[in-house]
């Protein structure tokens, strides 16, 4: 009573879903000069940002003349991990899962 043993674990239901990259956050710290988080949005709406990204893939997304996010990857596809529930439609601890590739 009062407290939890060493067998307790706590789970976090998790979801995924597919949205679209819209805007960009500069990184910080060792990834200055580069993106830092993408943010994600649904028909429109702004719900959410990753910046868990591999340091191959932020280097392929930043544009080297400016830092910027490149042309390419906006609009872009991806699929995402969050915790639900939408609170305020937005999503917490979203998490990039994969680039979706739209030519399959």
């Amino acid at each position: 009573p009062n407290s939890r043993g060493d067998s307790w674990m706590k789970v976090k239901m998790e979801d995924e879903m597919e949205v679209t990259i819209v805007e960009w956050s500069p990184g910080a710290g060792k990834h200055t000069g580069k993106v830092g988080a993408c943010t994600v949005a649904i028909d429109g709406k702004v719900v959410g940002a990753f910046g868990n990204m591999s340091d191959m893939l932020r280097n392929d997304m930043t544009d080297r003349r400016n830092g910027s996010l490149k042309k390419k990857y906006y609009g872009k596809k991806v699929l995402v991990r969050y915790q639900p529930p939408l609170g305020k439609g937005l999503m917490r601890h979203c998490r990039l899962v994969k680039l979706i590739d739209e030519k399959t």
